[in-house]
């Protein structure tokens, strides 16, 4: 070739694929971490058929004071749980890009499957704070950012009844700055550096409080939204129930002004509470769990339900729970429920939680292996998450995948705990 002339290349550009050495982007996972295991494998338990387990609720009594028995029957109160909830992740391939490029990879494929199905059961986990609640505190609008309001709150819960073990809250990560800073000489950090978590905080008047990011959100019906700043407030007048004599009220009926043909008035699990101060009518209250004694705690509720008004503005409230201003050893109500008395619903919100006594449960049976597949069971150190894991490849085929999966099932107690209603504007933003 001539001096001066370039040849010409045929080169191949060689692309390498680099672990990058980042973080895993996790989540704080303290729901799993503090559930109640004690039914983690109930399917094990002596005479267990099916998916549901019964979790029994503490005896109420009725006491006379008198010499004389009144004798009564025994009802028997209970909390389901249920493990009927799938997490599955899976990842195909086939042989040649497996042993070329995955293979170097499965560790990193593998702790980003767990993580991803730990933050899934983590938001299920959370969905308690909404569903299997009907006591709060806050109002969705004012700001929960100081040691006196989670001193209230604490106060509130405890003075229906509750069990005084075992305190645990969980709060949202970014309000978490606000109140320990209004607190930091009252606030008893963990001091086991070797024990902590990075969603635990510390204890605070007998409370232990974590935070989280995986919070969920109650999107309230218009009845509710319209106590937002700006709003309309929208109040319920009560015109009855579906129980006159008030032994066992599950349903309210109601009529507004307000809202007309509102098919969005009422969403499932809303929150609902009477009103003090409405003309004429008493200031209704709860009676404590046990002794029957009337509380400070004013009547709230969660709407099983959603609702909507007709052409003339009435509703039907289904909740939760029942409600007896009647005799009896399940008489909750300081005085009967009266037409004229007002309801009104909190707007939506993000919803925190205290609860006492291990009552928030979660089960993740060990499920069997999917022979003739090679299977794994077990427990992530991160997200606490049970699951099983195999592999295999189809028959007479290149073609390769790896599956993920738990099976779950959670539930809370109601009468143990109490929702912390905060707005969804962070006090960050």
């Amino acid at each position: 070739m001539p001096i001066g002339v370039t040849p010409q290349q045929q080169l191949v550009a060689v692309q390498t694929y680099q672990r990058a050495g980042l973080a895993y982007l996790q989540n704080y996972y303290a729901f799993i971490a503090l559930c109640n295991k004690k039914y983690q494998n109930f399917q094990t338990l002596p005479g267990q058929q099916g998916q549901t387990v019964l979790i029994q609720k503490p005896q109420r009594v009725s006491v006379v004071n008198s010499p004389y028995a009144s004798f009564e029957g025994i009802a028997m109160e209970y909390q389901s749980l249920t493990a009927d909830q799938w997490a599955t992740a899976s990842k195909a391939f086939t042989s040649d890009q497996f042993l070329y490029t995955i293979e170097h990879f499965m560790e990193d494929i593998g702790k980003s499957a767990v993580i991803h199905m730990g933050a899934e059961v983590e938001k299920n986990v959370a969905q308690n704070c909404i569903n299997n609640t009907f006591r709060f505190y806050g109002d969705g609008v004012t700001p929960i950012n100081s040691s006196g309001q989670l001193a209230s709150a604490l106060a509130i819960f405890h003075n229906f009844g509750s069990g005084k073990d075992n305190v645990v809250g969980i709060l949202p990560d970014v309000e978490v700055a606000s109140i320990v800073s209004s607190m930091l000489t009252q606030f008893v950090p963990v001091s086991n550096e070797n024990l902590r978590q990075s969603y635990m905080l510390g204890r605070f008047a007998n409370c232990d409080w974590y935070r989280s990011n995986m919070l969920q959100t109650q999107l309230a019906g218009t009845v509710g939204d319209s106590n937002l700043p700006g709003g309309t407030p929208i109040t319920l007048t009560v015109t009855g129930t579906n129980d006159p004599t008030g032994a066992n009220v599950t349903q309210i009926y109601c009529h507004s002004s307000g809202a007309i043909n509102d098919a969005e008035a009422i969403h499932l699990n809303d929150s609902l509470y009477f009103v003090d101060g409405v003309s004429g009518q008493p200031n209704l209250r709860y009676l404590t769990y046990v002794g029957q004694n009337t509380s400070a705690t004013r009547v709230q509720m969660r709407a099983t339900a959603a609702a909507g008004t007709d052409g003339s503005g009435n509703i039907t409230l289904s909740i939760y729970p029942k409600l007896q201003s009647t005799a009896g050893m399940s008489r909750n109500l300081s005085t009967a429920i009266q037409a004229g008395m007002q309801i009104k619903a909190i707007p939506s919100h993000k919803a925190a939680i205290i609860w006492s006594s291990e009552a928030m449960y979660l089960a993740m049976p060990q499920l069997p292996n999917q022979d003739p597949y090679t299977s794994t069971n077990e427990i992530d150190d991160d997200s606490k998450l049970s699951m099983l894991m195999y592999y295999g490849s189809i028959f007479g085929t290149p073609e390769r995948g790896l599956v993920w999966q738990a099976l779950y099932g959670t539930t809370l107690v109601p009468e143990y705990a109490i929702k912390l209603c905060f707005p969804l504007t962070s006090s960050l933003m």
